[in-house]
């Protein structure tokens, strides 16, 4: 009977905090884990909208440039 109270409070005193520290960590480990991806998907995703925006400029400064040879009458009609 004496073993059970000793192993009652070895459990109470050791594997419950033991258990509670183990999730910690884990939860812990799992939300640095999804921000350090969020992290790379936000860079990513500036990283396209700048290139997307220097392609709109590139666009736009072609239109310009066909706009101003048919303006000056040097294009093709």
């Amino acid at each position: 009977m004496e073993q059970l109270q000793t192993l009652g409070i070895l459990i109470k005193e050791v594997c419950v905090p033991l258990a509670v520290v183990i999730g910690i960590l884990s939860t812990s480990i799992g939300i640095w884990l999804s921000l350090k991806e969020y992290r790379i998907k936000a860079s990513s995703e500036t990283r396209l909208n700048k290139a997307a925006g220097v392609e709109a400029d590139i666009n736009l400064l072609k239109l310009f440039s066909e706009l101003m040879g048919i303006a000056h009458a040097r294009g093709t009609y």
